[in-house]
């Protein structure tokens, strides 16, 4: 019986870790691009990279964040005013998993009357809502609506830009996949919601259903309880193994 109890808290241990991990970790590459005759492919670009990860902090870290290295006709970053000043320009910038979230970007060209191509690949799960704001016209891209933006740099100056991300409660779960639609976005790790196939093609009986929502139910109470989990199947199987 107690072989049993500790290979239960063991599997739940481990269901909640790959969940936790699905809900978490997502990300967005954003790239903002300009003709260039000093460039091989006669395109000069900077891609930015942001999203959320497990081990993020909410300063700078060396392992997921890296610094921009500003050089050609444009200049795209992700800035960070309260970071020490050799840390406030980034190319990727990863936080911890809370929503909704901010990202502050700012594209300078050196080049007036230029085009500026703005594009995206979003890895993320159907639920969450990606919106990206021209702080100077405020026109809002719906970002999983639309592939790309482009503008025109009418001067020098620096233009800014607002990227956020937030749940969206109102995800229709039955004629989507698991993944956010449009942008040129990819499926998200298989995070997603459960789908149902209706009565002609639904396996579950009735009394897996109920088993189905229990579970379902039960989740953010066990992701509550992970740690205190570990520790006593931790202790479980240390004491089976003194026995033995």
């Amino acid at each position: 019986m107690k072989k049993i109890i500790v290979s239960i808290l063991l599997s739940i241990t481990i269901i909640l870790t790959g969940t936790i991990r699905c809900l978490a970790a997502w990300h967005v590459d954003i790239e903002f691009s300009t003709p260039s005759l000093n460039s091989d492919s006669g395109v000069a670009s900077n891609k930015l990279s942001l999203g959320t990860d497990l081990a993020a902090t909410s300063g700078y870290d060396n392992t997921l964040d890296t610094i921009a290295l500003l050089n050609g006709p444009i200049h795209a970053y992700l800035i960070h005013s309260e970071y020490n000043q050799d840390y406030q320009r980034l190319w990727r910038d990863f936080r911890n998993e809370h929503l909704p979230q901010e990202w502050e970007i700012e594209v300078a060209t050196s080049s007036v009357d230029q085009p500026v191509k703005v594009t995206w690949q979003i890895n993320a799960p159907q639920n969450l809502s990606f919106n990206l704001i021209n702080t100077e016209s405020n026109q809002d891209i719906v970002m999983s609506s639309v592939t790309e933006y482009s503008y025109s740099s009418t001067d020098t100056t620096t233009k800014r830009f607002l990227l956020k991300v937030s749940e969206n409660t109102n995800a229709d779960t039955n004629n989507q996949d698991s993944s956010v639609n449009g942008g040129g976005s990819s499926k998200g790790g298989g995070c997603g919601y459960i789908k149902s196939g209706g009565d002609k093609n639904n396996n579950i009986n009735g009394n897996g259903q109920v088993v189905l929502n229990m579970i379902i139910t039960m989740i953010p109470v066990l992701l509550s309880l992970q740690y205190r989990i570990k520790r006593h199947a931790y202790a479980a199987w240390k004491i089976l193994n003194n026995r033995r």
